[in-house]
């Protein structure tokens, strides 16, 4: 019961602690892009690769693919880490502060209200089912618009005229929901999306 409560659509501070949560990841994708830029920037793989004792150690052929996958990976690594790290440590941070610090990720979230729904021997009223799905719901909506919302506007700043290109963006992303709205579920492996104006276009 106290999982129902803590998840509550409005009866919980469930949507300010959703918003924290989509900061954290704003965050950890900076913390990805950042690491991914050093890796880049150090030329990280090539130095890995040419490592005399872990050439002998491991061969040749083995450190190339591993240099590879580090290459590939250390920034989503980097970034998963911090998202974890710092789910961790804000709930703590609310608990010795007082001040109202917690975590709702949707995909924590629905774990939780399921363990919570079992160990209730899913004996509750279609309405309070209703009411954990739109909890869900609202959980993931401001995970997701928090996060790449804040993500989307640091992109378009760096590219100059930030809303005309938001703009173009909307405009882009409302034609293709209505003309293909499947793709946004089943996403096409060769699927792009044009922005209004684009050099294509011109």
């Amino acid at each position: 019961m106290h999982l129902l409560e803590a998840n509550h659509p409005w009866d919980s501070a469930t949507a300010w602690y959703a918003i924290i949560t989509g900061g954290c990841l704003f965050l950890s994708g900076i913390v990805s892009g950042y690491f991914d830029n050093l890796v880049d920037c150090w030329h990280f793989g090539e130095r890995v690769k040419a490592h005399y004792s872990l050439q002998k150690w491991i061969g040749s052929e083995k450190l190339k693919r591993y240099a590879d996958n580090l290459q590939r990976k250390i920034g989503s690594m980097a970034g998963n880490i911090f998202f974890g790290v710092s789910l961790a440590i804000i709930p703590f941070l609310g608990q010795i502060s007082g001040l109202p610090f917690d975590v709702r990720h949707v995909t924590l979230a629905t774990g939780n209200l399921i363990l919570a729904i079992s160990a209730l021997n899913f004996n509750l009223s279609g309405w309070q089912y209703a009411v954990i799905a739109l909890g869900i719901l609202l959980i993931g909506f401001i995970n997701l618009m928090v996060s790449f919302g804040l993500l989307l506007a640091i992109a378009a700043r760096s590219r100059g005229n930030k809303s005309k290109l938001l703009r173009n963006l909307l405009v882009a992303a409302l034609c293709e929901v209505v003309r293909s709205p499947t793709d946004f579920f089943y996403p096409k492996p060769s699927a792009t999306l044009e922005l209004p104006g684009s050099a294509k276009d011109k």
